[in-house]
């Protein structure tokens, strides 16, 4: 198991609070990207979909930010 392998799994473990949506958030951005650097097939589906959640929770200033980053590493 990798370095990166590892620390998904003990992030995951400590991500079982609800109230954690920000965190989750980031997680789940953070997976989409190393997914994406692995060149992995989920890897732009999570990335958007962490997208979506900071537009359902009305966080613009956060959403415009991993909307920039998104898009300078698919373009």
């Amino acid at each position: 198991m990798t370095v990166s392998s590892f620390l998904i799994t003990e992030i995951k473990k400590l991500l079982t609070n609800k109230f954690n949506f920000y965190e989750e958030t980031v997680f789940l951005y953070a997976t989409g990207y190393f997914e994406f650097k692995k060149g992995s097939n989920n890897d732009m589906t999570k990335m958007k979909q962490a997208i979506q959640v900071f537009e359902l929770l009305g966080e613009n200033e956060l959403k415009e930010q991993y909307t920039e980053h998104y898009s300078k590493i698919v373009n």
